[in-house]
């Protein structure tokens, strides 16, 4: 087995992908060997040695389906729930407000 790194770089460069995306074919690995050019590389792609491969498609149909049921009040349970039940920020911002309202000085409320 020949190493085809190179073809393999340049092919990528020549089909403007990336190096997982190229498929060199195995029968022709002989005469891929040989071919240390962009030129060379691009008779290849041209005869059907190196292909470009399809881009994988990424179905958004399970997302649509969970955001269906989380609208449906699904998937909400106290096992779903990763904060503590004050942090929130609620009491946080009335404890200020109160630091606020006592912290006065002249008398008068800051609210």
């Amino acid at each position: 087995m020949v190493s085809l790194k190179l073809q393999k770089r340049l092919a990528a460069s020549v089909l403007k992908c990336g190096k997982g995306k190229v498929w060199l074919d195995p029968n022709e690995a002989n005469e891929m060997s040989m071919a240390n050019s962009r030129q060379q590389i691009r008779k290849l792609v041209k005869d059907g040695d190196i292909i470009r491969k399809p881009t994988k498609i990424h179905s958004r149909s399970r997302a649509r389906r969970m955001k269906e049921a989380k609208r449906k009040g699904r998937h909400s349970g106290y096992g779903k729930v990763l904060h503590p039940p004050n942090s929130n920020g609620v009491e946080c911002v009335a404890i200020s407000y109160w630091v606020l309202f006592i912290s006065d000085i002249d008398g008068t409320s800051a609210l």
